[in-house]
């Protein structure tokens, strides 16, 4: 029975720290692709694909704010430029920093 418990409570473990640093990395690849649609598609005013994307910020919870995020046109199309880093902490005795960044004017 301790052996049970002893390896279900380890299996715990193993999965959350896999959900801690699996989530900024799931945001980071969701932001990234919705982002490069939406910059494909646009051709409206700069405020509203602004606006467009700090609502994809808010969606997926980077820790971007508007003044964080480069919007450029060129050939009547948009490009963004933005970077962003999360720290993850395991149970307060590891810390560890991820860096993210997206830029649409180059091809991945």
């Amino acid at each position: 029975m301790k052996k049970a418990v002893f390896f279900l409570l380890i299996f715990g473990l193993a999965v959350y720290t896999i959900y801690l640093i699996a989530m900024p990395h799931y945001q980071y690849y969701a932001f990234k692709s919705d982002v490069q649609e939406l910059m494909q598609v646009s051709r409206g005013v700069h405020k509203t694909v602004m606006a467009d994307v700090m609502r994809i910020v808010d969606q997926y919870e980077i820790p971007v704010e508007e003044k964080d995020i480069e919007l450029t046109q060129d050939n009547k199309r948009y490009n963004i430029k933005t970077s962003w880093s999360v720290t993850v902490d395991f149970f307060t005795v590891h810390q560890e920093t991820f860096t993210f960044s997206v830029d649409t004017s180059k091809p991945d």
